[in-house]
């Protein structure tokens, strides 16, 4: 039999959740496979677990299992006794960190050598200011996180979601072992039409990273007769309904809130869009591939690379920041949908994924 577990801060809403969720419950279908997953905090679940997978939740405090990955955690007496016995008491064949707070749980945990830190996108980022001032604090904080980065998961062995995720941490974590294991998702027995509701769906949380904006404006240059609709929540959703109101896009654009069943409305949209500054490998596309329903998105990564890398999906890839060709990318595929592509399909599903966790076992 073959023990796996997975840590993550909480079953939440969030990409990193999802996916996880997903994984696990694939895997916890096997009959030589255990299951488990350790939450943090897990008092505000959102995602579903299957009857199979055993889920562990530590309740640990909340400087512990929130908060920026660039606070050093530390657990107390009582915390680290009940990580050994819920965790040190047993012998698993993998166990995998993920992001973020999860990964302070290593130093606190005794078969360090069958875990793997899961890296589900960028964690250092450059930002940029328009002053001098701003620019030598950016840079100055950037500094400070990649000493803590480094010293946090150097000489660790480390899952990324993408070639370029790779690229990047390699050249500040040169002692660390890498594995690319894009995301995938279970695919559907069967995949029955819906009516079109909206023309441009966008799915993510409402941040700055997502740019939903640039969606916003991409959609008002299109001039497309129907409607775009909004699926998440986050601090950015005041001012992306200023701009809305702005551009006099009130009865064109509906903000529907968070929802863990994207799939009802996937299925009654024309195209799924999206456009980060910088991505890992973002399940909302993954999704709407497995409905068939073609995406448009910014060149954000090597995995949504992969995704568009056949002749019928590369126009619809954008350079990033560029909203006039993500307009006219959207008006294109509302105006003329293509069909997703059989090698697509196999590239996204969960098998796929779901064998390669298993090897790193053999590591």
């Amino acid at each position: 039999m073959i023990n796996l577990l997975f840590v993550v801060d909480n079953l939440g809403c969030g990409g990193a959740q999802s996916i996880t969720c997903t994984l696990v419950n694939y895997l916890s279908q096997s009959q030589a496979i255990n299951v488990t997953v350790c939450t943090l905090d897990n008092k505000n679940q959102q995602q579903a677990l299957d009857s199979k997978v055993e889920l562990i939740d530590l309740k640990l405090s909340h400087e512990f299992s929130y908060g920026k990955l660039w606070k050093h955690k530390v657990l107390t007496e009582s915390e680290t006794k009940l990580i050994n016995q819920s965790i040190n008491s047993r012998n698993f064949d993998l166990i995998v960190l993920g992001f973020h707070n999860g990964y302070y749980l290593y130093d606190y945990l005794r078969q360090t050598e069958k875990i793997w830190f899961w890296m589900h996108g960028a964690v250092l980022e450059k930002r940029i200011s328009a002053n001098l001032a701003g620019q030598i604090n950016n840079y100055f904080r950037y500094l400070r996180h990649k000493k803590y980065f480094k010293k946090l998961l150097d000489q660790k062995k480390i899952i990324a979601v993408s070639e370029n995720l790779q690229e990047m941490y390699k050249k500040i974590l040169i002692h660390s072992e890498f594995r690319v294991i894009p995301n995938g998702i279970n695919l559907p027995k069967q995949n029955m039409h819906s009516s079109k509701e909206w023309d441009v769906l966008f799915i993510g949380r409402l941040v700055k990273l997502k740019q939903v904006d640039h969606a916003i404006k991409a959609f008002y240059s299109a001039r497309l007769t129907g409607k775009m609709a909004i699926l998440g929540d986050g601090p950015e959703i005041f001012s992306l309904k200023k701009l809305v109101r702005e551009l006099n896009l009130e009865q064109k654009i509906e903000f529907l809130g968070w929802s863990n069943d994207p799939e009802q409305f996937i299925k009654k949209s024309k195209c799924v869009v999206l456009c980060s500054s910088s991505e890992g490998s973002p399940v909302s596309l993954l999704e709407a591939l497995s409905l068939n329903t073609p995406i448009v998105s910014y060149d954000s990564s090597s995995s949504i690379k992969l995704l568009f890398n056949n002749v019928i999906m590369q126009p619809y890839l954008v350079p990033k920041q560029d909203i006039n060709e993500l307009s006219l990318a959207l008006s294109s595929c509302v105006n003329k949908n293509y069909s997703i592509p059989k090698e697509v399909i196999e590239l996204i599903d969960i098998k796929t994924m779901g064998n390669s966790f298993l090897k790193l076992i053999e590591l």
